[in-house]
């Protein structure tokens, strides 16, 4: 299985107006970056994707073991992350807060301030944090651990969608 290509787009727009004597005056934010990945393992290049709708119960946690145990789509095991050039996070529950990080033991460290930090991820939020240049985050046997903790809240379910684009060295 080779990897081809990746990218990722990000786009914030704003609007914000107000009535004036003869006019209604404006001001629009428009900020985007779009990135494109190249097949490798250098600065804006991957050669790895992994994705997964994680299923996570209520005062629960899923761990993500990002060095081992993933598999591709097609059931193919995954090389082990070295970086990760790209991960999105999206909480599909519109009830539950869910956390990200702060696994108990070889948590992914880079991502954060240290092993203990979470990203709270609020009920229909998401996250996406890039790092595509040679400075990449970084994955190692002994920080290769992402957890997803879902507070007691609604009583079903949270799906959360998981995305990597990766290098393997």
């Amino acid at each position: 299985m080779a990897f081809s290509r990746g990218s990722f787009t990000v786009q914030l727009e704003g609007i914000l107006t107000n009535a004036g004597d003869l006019s209604t005056p404006r001001s629009t934010v428009n900020v985007s970056q779009a990135q494109e990945l190249a097949s490798g393992t250098g600065a804006n290049q991957a050669d790895g994707v992994w994705s997964d709708l994680i299923s996570v119960g209520a005062g629960s946690s899923s761990d993500i073991n990002l060095i081992g145990g993933l598999t591709d789509p097609f059931g193919n095991a995954i090389a082990a992350m070295a970086e990760i050039a790209a991960i999105y996070v999206r909480n599909q529950d519109t009830l539950t807060a869910i956390e990200v990080g702060g696994a108990v033991s070889n948590a992914v460290a880079s991502l954060f301030g240290n092993t203990s930090d979470t990203l709270v991820i609020p009920p229909g939020g998401l996250a996406l944090l890039a790092a595509p240049g040679a400075s990449a985050y970084s994955i190692t046997s002994s920080t290769d651990v992402l957890r997803i903790t879902r507070a007691a809240g609604s009583p079903t379910d949270t799906d959360v969608e998981v995305g990597i684009i990766f290098r393997t060295s």
